[in-house]
């Protein structure tokens, strides 16, 4: 499966036909199926779709960070800055983490040990990734929970997690995830539970630190909104496939696949009327442990025939009337004729 190229810098982190292959007792499922796409320094890559999508699984999977006692195997590509993080040990993998890659996690009262106050937890981090002594490393956790936009951190250094409000809580997790100096940064549905004030600051904090730091960020969220206001590029996903993928503009200004139209439909829109039904894409994700070949977005699909549930529709590059780059996995284009010229019809990484 192939991603369009983007301009500019080359990739912070990408993936390459990246799977993961779940095994039960019963059976095996594959949960992440041949997922390709890339983010580059100083950019982001908002990775969308319902829950159940793979896109939290796809992304945080690359480095272990799946539930405990999960039997799967992964294939494809990772790179890091070139280098390939699937074939390193489990112990190396995951000393990438907080130091080459930052993660916020969704839930900051998770994410924090609850028996034990903020700021040190910051500082150990601080410690075990920069090598600063232990008085160093408390100035720097103090000098991180400032520069996040917490008021007075000196003091907030010694607050319990459920002393913090749901947004500063959410903040000092970005303090946390960037206290490594990552390269790298993921943040799953960081904006959940906060409220629309509260999300508009965490956006525009993330986008500070991002041009500070020049990181990539990749963004996971189900929020399209989010995305439209900070995505520069644009994977969607549905049932463990990209089936939608390229720059921002062109992804939300000119949807080609029925399920990214979809999701932009469902949007609350402000404007309309009271009477205005709410808009909802019919029907649900299907199980993956019961897909079969062809399209798996093909039974909640308004323009799907008869053969969309026999062929896999793979990301094919095509012409967009923005003039960027932008690809989609359906049968029908319904939006757009897809290239035909041999040379464009090649892989082309993004």
């Amino acid at each position: 499966m192939t991603a369009p190229a983007t301009a500019g810098a080359g990739p912070a982190l990408e993936a390459r036909d990246f799977s993961i292959r779940l095994h039960t007792r019963a059976q095996s499922i594959t949960i992440v199926d041949e997922v390709s796409w890339s983010v580059a320094p100083g950019e982001t890559l908002a990775i969308v779709g319902e829950s159940g999508s793979g896109k939290t699984v796809s992304t945080l999977g690359i480095f272990g960070l799946l539930p405990a006692n999960v039997a799967c195997d992964t294939g494809g590509q990772v790179l890091l800055h070139g280098r390939d993080v699937l074939g390193l040990p489990d112990t190396e993998r995951a000393k990438i983490l907080g130091s080459d890659v930052g993660v916020i996690f969704q839930d900051p009262l998770t994410a924090f040990n609850p028996m034990r106050r903020v700021g040190p937890q910051i500082a150990r981090s601080v410690q075990a990734h920069l090598g600063l002594s232990t008085a160093d490393a408390r100035e720097r956790a103090v000098e991180l929970l400032g520069q996040v936009g917490i008021a007075d951190p000196r003091a907030r250094y010694a607050a319990y997690p459920h002393e913090m409000s749901g947004g500063m809580r959410q903040r000092a997790l970005v303090a946390l995830a960037i206290a490594g100096e990552p390269t790298v940064l993921i943040a799953d549905e960081p904006t959940t539970a906060l409220d629309v004030t509260t999300q508009a600051q965490l956006l525009e904090l993330l986008r500070t630190i991002q041009a500070e730091r020049g990181l990539a960020l990749v963004l996971i969220t189900h929020d399209m909104g989010v995305v439209a206001s900070i995505a520069d590029k644009i994977a969607v996903m549905y049932a463990g496939r990209v089936v939608e993928y390229g720059d921002a503009v062109s992804v939300l200004g000119d949807p080609d696949h029925p399920y990214t139209s979809g999701l932009l439909a469902s949007i609350a829109d402000a404007r309309a009327g009271a009477k205005e039904p709410f808009r909802v894409l019919p029907g649900l994700p299907p199980d993956l442990a019961r897909v079969g070949e062809g399209c798996r977005f093909a039974d909640r699909c308004e323009l799907a025939e008869a053969s969309c549930a026999d062929l896999v529709p793979v990301l094919v590059p095509l012409r967009t009337r923005t003039g960027g780059r932008q690809a989609s996995a359906c049968w029908k284009h319904p939006r757009h004729e897809p290239l035909t010229e041999p040379d464009e019809q090649k892989a082309v990484r993004a």
